[in-house]
């Protein structure tokens, strides 16, 4: 079966990208990775899904699955390259998870499954919104040590001033 996509199809799976991207990339505002990052993940996802589908390439073919596996290879890269460890703590691990994640929200984007892409993108929402109540709470007054959950998830040890410092 050939599904060949419409210049009208087209420009509106790219504006659903872009909305979908917006969001995601909303909550993510203050991180180096943030509102722009997402929205170009998500279109670039969607395009690159899309750009097949074109009637001048043939329609919906297995070049078009070809094309939605190179992009999941290819944010995975860009995932590894915002991830960092020094010493022994791990930072941008939420980051890169939710790139690769929003690379899927683009291709269910690009194949025209919007309710679908719209679920996949609340949901995100949803976790990412939720980190203040998902950090742990494992450290206690007694232990003079205090967990300090970034926006990333990681936790990092911190020695408790004491009034001599």
């Amino acid at each position: 079966m050939v599904i060949a996509l419409t210049e009208t199809e087209f420009v509106i799976r790219l504006v659903a990208a872009f909305a979908f991207g917006f969001g995601i990339g909303f909550e993510r505002r203050t991180k180096a990775a943030g509102i722009r990052t997402f929205i170009l993940i998500v279109l670039g996802s969607a395009a690159f899904t899309m750009i097949p589908m074109l009637p001048q390439f043939g329609g919906f073919n297995f070049d078009a699955m070809r094309m939605m596996s190179q992009i999941i290879v290819g944010i995975g890269f860009i995932g590894a390259g915002v991830v960092w460890k020094h010493h022994n703590e791990f930072s941008g691990i939420t980051t890169a998870a939710t790139i690769w994640t929003s690379a899927a929200v683009g291709m269910l984007t690009g194949v025209g499954e919007l309710t679908l892409a719209f679920i996949l993108a609340l949901l995100m929402i949803i976790v990412l919104y939720s980190k203040k109540y998902t950090a742990p709470l494992e450290a206690t007054e007694d232990e003079y040590l205090e967990y300090q959950a970034k926006g990333i998830g990681v936790l990092r040890k911190k020695r408790k001033r004491t009034h001599r410092e």
